[in-house]
């Protein structure tokens, strides 16, 4: 009987501790699936941030552009003028 007891015990023990581990797994794979999805919102919003900055840069660019056209345009007045001695 006392034998039978102690193999009771050594299962008992042993299903805690099966018990135990399968919380922990339980609790490391809840924390990669958080770390997992806490990577894809910051993967979202980066690609977000980046999608601003490139049309910010398309904006920036467009404005050079604009601004070359100007000067072009101012350069070629202000020689008009100074060739008809307004200048």
């Amino acid at each position: 009987m006392a034998g039978e007891i102690a193999i009771v015990s050594n299962i008992a023990t042993n299903m805690q501790q099966a018990a135990s581990l399968a919380g922990s797994s339980a609790v490391q794979l809840a924390t990669i699936n958080l770390r997992e999805q806490w990577e894809s919102e910051a993967g979202m919003v980066a690609q977000s941030v980046l999608q601003r900055r490139q049309q910010d840069m398309g904006a920036l660019a467009q404005a050079a552009v604009n601004a070359g056209r100007l000067a072009r345009e101012t350069t070629g007045a202000l020689l008009a003028l100074q060739q008809a001695g307004k200048l």
